[in-house]
């Protein structure tokens, strides 16, 4: 291999490592064990994470991880297809990965959706959504999110279908 393009591809490989924490990426969100909760349904065709006690993207929150993934075989899986005993939603949708975790009651919560589909060739299309809301103590909540080639959607209502909080492209958290 010539020296420029190992340099290139490492330089490429180092950046692409500092752009996002692997762990968040990888590991399961760690529900709150006690305290004020709420339950969260969450459908999707691609991946959700969870960022809990945060109103900005903190990939390095504690408990920060992912709920629900469909094909992304380095996450973990454990809380697919989870329930809790949320009652069923009259005729809805629900196609994807199904799960339901706990969520702290009182503060923020970011919902993170991620999915890539094939376009043509070597083009992809990629989502990346956030959403953002604060739950109430002893209520449930469904988070739905979907891709269909380069059209993304993400929410978050509560079971009845109200919706909550804000999809927001939420800033970075200042560096600690």
């Amino acid at each position: 291999m010539k020296p420029g393009l190992a340099i290139f591809l490492a330089s490429a490989l180092l950046l692409n490592a500092c752009a996002s924490n692997p762990a968040y990426m990888t590991r399961a969100y760690a529900e709150p064990q006690s305290g004020a909760r709420a339950r969260l349904r969450v459908v999707t065709t691609g991946e959700i994470r969870l960022i809990p006690g945060r109103d900005c993207h903190d990939e390095y929150a504690p408990g920060a991880g992912v709920v629900a993934t469909q094909g992304y075989d380095l996450a973990d899986h454990h809380l697919n297809g989870r329930k809790l005993g949320m009652p069923d939603e009259p005729a809805t949708d629900q196609r994807g990965t199904v799960s339901e975790v706990f969520v702290t009651a009182g503060q923020p919560v970011e919902v993170n959706f991620i999915s890539q589909q094939i376009a043509t060739g070597t083009s992809n299309w990629v989502c990346n959504l956030k959403w953002s809301f604060v739950p109430e103590a002893g209520k449930d909540y469904v988070s739905r999110s979907s891709q269909s080639f380069e059209a993304c959607s993400l929410s978050v209502t509560t079971l009845d279908g109200q919706s909550v909080g804000h999809r927001d492209y939420l800033n970075a958290c200042p560096a600690k």
